[in-house]
C-alpha cells in the first residue's frame, strides 16, 4: 500500500513513461537488427543473383543469333530462287521488247541484238550472268565460255549422267518455266559443283534463257554475310559477339584485324589452345559457360576474368559465344551494394524517426493523463484515499486486460476466405512465368472456374513450390518440356493434377518425395524441403491430401511419361473425407 496519495501522483506520472521508453527501445533495437539481418542477406546473394542474371543474359543473346542464322538459312535457298528468277525474268521482258520493236528486221540481226543486250549482264556479286541455249541444245549465248556458243550440247551429260538439254526440251514442252539442279564445272575449276538454276521458254525464237547459281557461292556467300553482321552486333557496353570455326579460325569478332586468324595463333590469354578445346567441346554438346582469364577486353589494356557462354552452328561448325567480364560485373554489385546500403540507412531512419514521434506522442499523452489526474486527486483526496483499493484492483485488471489485447493483436490470424481457384492459378503463372519461359518450358492447362473457400497465399506457395520441382527435373531433358495442369471439381471437393514429362520418379524414391531434406539433386541449395511443406499445407493448414505417382499423359496426340502431382482439397473448411491409401 502506498504511504499518501504523493506516491500515487509520481507512479502515475512517471511509471507510463519509463514503460513507454523501455518498449520504444526495445521494438526499435528488434526493427533494427531485423533491418540489419535483411540487409546483410541481401549483400550476401547479391553476386550469386547477378551472375545467375548474367549468364541468362549471354546465353539468351548467343540462342539470339543461332535462332536468326537458322532462319537466314532457312530463307536463304527462296531467296535466291527468288532472285534467279527475277533476273531471267528481266532479261525475257529485254529480249521480248527487242523482238517486238524490230519484227522488220531479219532474225539474225535481232538475235544479236538480243545476245549483245544481255552479255554483260551480271548480278550476285558478278557471279551470275544468263545464258540462252535453242530447244534442239545449241548454245546461243554463254558469256563466261563464249566458246560453247553456236555448238550442239544436245547430248551433253553432268557428273551424274543426266542429259541437261534433254530435260529442258521435254520440261518447258509442258510448261514455259522450271527451277532446276544440275553439275556444271566453275570458271576457276574443271571440279563440277551443283548448282540451281530457272529456266523460261523464249517462244518467238524457240528458246530458252536461263540462269544459275552455284550452290557452294551462296552458301560462302551467305556464311560471309552473317559472320558480318555478327561482327556489328553489340549490347551494353562491352558486349559482343564472337564466332570461331572448329579449326580456331575467327569469323567474327569486335576487332576486325583478328577476323580470318587462328585463335591458336593469338594472345587472347594464357593457354588459348585449353580454352578453344573447351569451347568445342561445350559448342558440340549442346552449348554451356566457361571461365577463363580474357586479354582483349574492350577499351582495356588489364587482364580481366571472364565468363562465356557458347554454342554451336552444327551443320556449318561454327562456335558462337559471347560473355560478360567480371570487373564490370563487381562494379554493378558495388552500385547495387550502395544503393542497398542507402536504401537501408533510408529505412532506419524513418524508423528511428517514427520511433521518436509515437514516443514523444505517448509521452504527451500520458503526461497530459497524469495531470488530470493529479488534479482529480488534489481535488478528491479524501474521495481517493477511500477508494484507493478499489483503484487498485481497476488498475490490475485494466493492465491484464492490455496484456491480452497486445497478445491478440500480434498474434497471427488465418481465416479461410472464398476465392476462384482459376483467378488463383493465374496469380501463380504470373510468378513463376519468366522462369518457365527461360527454360522453355511449355504449360497446358485445364483449370476449371470453380470458388473455393481456404487459404489463398499458402496454396499459391503449394502450386509454386510443385512447378518449381517439376521445373528442376525437366531442365535436364534435350527434348520438348511440358507441364500440365488439371483442375476438376468432384462433389464437394476439388481436385488437382499436376503432370510433367520429365520420366518420373524412381520407385525407390516415390514413397520418400515428401519426407524433409529427400533430394536427388547434388546442387549445394538443393535443401529438400519444397515438397515437405507442400504436404505440410496442404495436410495441416488446408484441410486437403496431397500424394505423388508415376503417369501417362497425352499433349497433342503424343505420350508423355512423369510424375504426378495431385492435391484434393475441400470446396469448404471441412477436412477433405477422400481416400488416397
Amino acid at each position: 500500500m502506498f504511504k499518501n496519495e504523493k506516491d500515487i501522483v509520481n507512479l502515475i506520472k512517471y511509471l507510463p513513461a519509463l514503460l513507454i521508453i523501455l518498449f520504444s527501445f526495445f521494438i526499435t533495437s528488434f526493427l533494427y537488427n531485423e533491418y540489419q539481418h535483411r540487409f546483410e542477406l541481401e549483400l550476401k546473394n547479391l553476386e550469386e543473383k547477378y551472375i545467375e542474371l548474367n549468364k541468362n543474359e549471354i546465353e539468351f543473346e548467343v540462342k539470339k543469333v543461332i535462332d536468326t542464322i537458322n532462319y537466314e538459312k532457312k530463307i536463304s535457298f527462296e531467296r535466291l530462287k527468288k532472285n534467279l528468277r527475277e533476273q531471267v525474268n528481266n532479261a525475257y521482258k529485254i529480249a521480248f521488247s527487242i523482238y517486238k520493236n524490230n519484227k522488220d528486221k531479219p532474225k539474225d540481226e535481232i538475235k544479236r541484238m538480243i545476245k549483245d543486250s544481255l552479255r554483260d549482264i551480271r548480278f550476285n556479286d558478278n557471279r551470275g550472268y544468263l545464258f540462252i541455249y535453242e530447244m534442239s541444245g545449241k548454245n546461243v549465248l554463254h558469256p563466261i565460255k563464249p566458246e560453247l556458243e553456236e555448238k550442239d550440247l544436245w547430248n551433253y551429260q553432268d557428273k551424274k549422267g543426266t542429259f541437261l538439254l534433254h530435260e529442258m526440251n521435254r520440261i518447258l514442252k509442258k510448261q514455259n518455266s522450271t527451277f532446276y539442279s544440275w553439275y556444271w564445272t566453275k570458271p576457276d575449276s574443271l571440279k563440277e559443283y551443283e548448282k540451281i538454276g530457272y529456266f523460261k521458254l523464249f517462244e518467238p525464237l524457240d528458246w530458252f534463257i536461263g540462269t544459275g547459281e552455284y550452290l557452294y557461292d551462296a552458301q560462302e556467300q551467305l556464311k560471309n554475310d552473317i559472320a558480318e553482321s555478327i561482327s556489328k552486333i553489340r549490347y551494353k557496353e562491352n558486349g559482343y559477339i564472337f564466332a570461331l570455326t572448329y579449326e580456331g579460325k575467327f569469323l567474327s569478332y569486335y576487332l576486325d584485324g583478328f577476323i580470318g586468324k587462328n585463335i591458336k595463333g593469338l594472345k587472347i590469354n594464357d593457354d588459348v589452345v585449353k580454352t578453344q578445346n573447351e569451347m568445342l567441346k561445350l559448342a558440340k554438346n549442346g552449348g554451356g559457360f566457361i571461365s577463363y582469364v580474357h586479354n582483349q577486353k574492350p577499351n582495356s589494356d588489364n587482364k580481366v576474368s571472364k565468363i562465356s557462354y557458347v554454342n554451336t552452328i552444327r551443320e556449318w561448325e561454327w562456335i558462337i559465344g559471347t560473355g560478360f567480364y567480371m570487373d564490370d560485373l563487381y562494379m554493378q554489385i558495388n552500385e547495387k551494394r550502395q544503393l542497398l546500403k542507402q536504401s537501408n540507412q533510408k529505412s532506419l531512419s524513418k524508423l528511428l524517426v517514427i520511433s521518436i514521434f509515437i514516443t514523444i506522442l505517448l509521452l504527451v499523452i500520458f503526461v497530459y493523463i497524469s495531470a488530470l489526474l493529479e488534479k482529480k486527486i488534489k481535488a478528491y483526496q479524501l474521495e481517493i484515499q477511500k477508494k484507493i483499493d478499489e483503484k487498485l484492483k481497476l488498475d490490475n485488471i485494466l493492465s491484464h486486460q492490455s496484456l491480452d489485447i497486445f497478445k491478440d493483436f500480434f498474434k497471427p490470424k488465418k481465416d479461410f476466405e472464398e476465392f476462384n481457384i482459376k483467378k488463383t492459378f493465374d496469380k501463380t503463372f504470373e510468378l513463376v512465368k519468366y522462369q518457365l519461359d527461360n527454360k522453355y518450358i511449355n504449360v497446358v492447362s485445364d483449370i476449371c472456374n470453380t470458388k473455393i473457400k481456404s487459404l489463398e497465399n499458402e496454396l499459391i506457395q503449394v502450386f509454386i513450390n510443385i512447378i518449381s520441382n517439376s521445373k528442376d527435373e525437366l531442365i535436364r531433358l534435350n527434348t520438348k518440356r511440358y507441364i500440365k495442369i488439371e483442375c476438376q471439381k468432384k462433389n464437394d471437393f476439388l481436385e488437382i493434377s499436376f503432370l510433367d514429362n520429365a520420366g518420373g520418379i524412381e520407385d525407390k524414391n516415390i514413397q520418400k518425395v515428401f519426407e524433409p531434406h529427400f533430394t536427388t539433386k547434388h546442387d549445394n541449395d538443393a535443401l529438400g524441403i519444397g515438397l515437405f511443406m507442400c504436404k505440410e499445407i496442404i495436410e495441416n493448414h488446408l484441410n486437403g491430401k496431397i500424394f505423388v505417382q508415376n503417369s501417362d499423359f497425352f499433349i497433342e496426340n503424343i505420350k508423355y511419361k512423369g510424375a504426378k502431382f495431385i492435391v484434393i482439397l475441400p470446396l469448404n473448411d471441412n477436412k477433405t473425407n477422400v481416400d488416397l491409401s
